[in-house]
């Protein structure tokens, strides 16, 4: 670890808690539950589901209704982040929801920041 500089990501996630407000709620897909936001962006953060969690449901017999699990699940939060790609795009129909109805906010490095509260109808 002593060989790696990890400087350019924890200064990507203090510019986007910067960015974003430390008073806003933020609700997303993340390599690590979204604790780097969290700690280093001063950020309320909460964890979308990852894709094993809807397959365990589906074997469950349990039918998942993307639209109404999106807007009960995201309901009080500001912005959606991304910044597990290959998990989000592991969950097609989601993907597709945003593309459908949100126009992306923005793009730091890899990461991608879905503003909640600019549905495109």
């Amino acid at each position: 670890m002593s060989r790696h500089d990890f400087q350019e990501e924890i200064d990507n996630w203090q510019f986007i808690g910067d960015k974003l407000g430390h008073e806003v709620r933020v609700i997303g897909i993340f390599d690590d539950y979204g604790y780097r936001l969290a700690y280093w962006g001063w950020t309320h953060v909460s964890s979308w589901t990852t894709s094993g969690d809807a397959f365990l449901r589906e074997l469950a017999g349990l039918e998942v209704d993307l639209d109404s699990r999106f807007k009960e699940r995201t309901e009080g939060y500001d912005y959606f982040i991304v910044s597990n790609l290959e998990e989000f795009e592991r969950q097609e129909k989601l993907e597709q929801y945003f593309e459908e109805h949100f126009l992306k906010y923005d793009q730091v490095g890899d990461i991608r920041i879905y503003d909640l509260r600019a549905i495109v109808e």
